[in-house]
């Protein structure tokens, strides 16, 4: 059976030091997400996709901070 999505992007932190010119600006608490809302999200969207891609927005950040 073909899935609907080719793939599905899970932001599991929207923790960034960037600025980039296509993100949206918020003022959303700063966090990451916990290994129960993990597995909740793939449970709801694996039947969607064959391809859950993990977007971590600026990977430099997890090592200078």
């Amino acid at each position: 059976m073909k899935k609907r999505f080719n793939r599905i992007y899970v932001e599991i932190t929207n923790k960034c030091n960037l600025s980039c010119s296509f993100c949206k600006k918020s003022n959303r608490l700063l966090k990451e997400m916990t290994v129960t809302e993990f597995k909740e999200v793939i449970s709801k969207i694996k039947d969607y996709t064959n391809t859950i891609c993990l977007h971590v927005k600026e990977n430099l950040y997890y090592i200078l901070n």
